[in-house]
C-alpha cells in the first residue's frame, strides 16, 4: 500500500468516526459551558482565598 493510500485510508476512517461521535446541540453546549466556568470561578476564588489566608499566617508567625 503507498503512502498516499494510507493517508486516504487514515482520513475515510477518521471521517467515519466522527460520524459516530454525539455532537451536543446548542442548548447542552450553553448548560456545560456555563458549568466548566462556573466551576473554575468556584476554584479560583477557593485557591485566592486559601492563599490570602495562608499569606495572612505566615506573617504573623514571621
Amino acid at each position: 500500500m503507498s503512502f498516499i493510500q494510507r493517508i486516504q485510508k487514515y482520513l475515510h476512517e477518521v471521517r467515519m468516526e466522527l460520524k459516530k461521535v454525539h455532537w451536543p446541540t446548542r442548548r447542552e453546549f450553553a448548560v456545560f459551558f456555563g458549568i466548566v466556568i462556573s466551576t473554575i470561578i468556584v476554584i479560583g476564588v477557593f485557591f485566592a482565598l486559601l492563599d490570602l489566608g495562608l499569606t495572612n499566617i505566615i506573617e504573623i508567625v514571621v
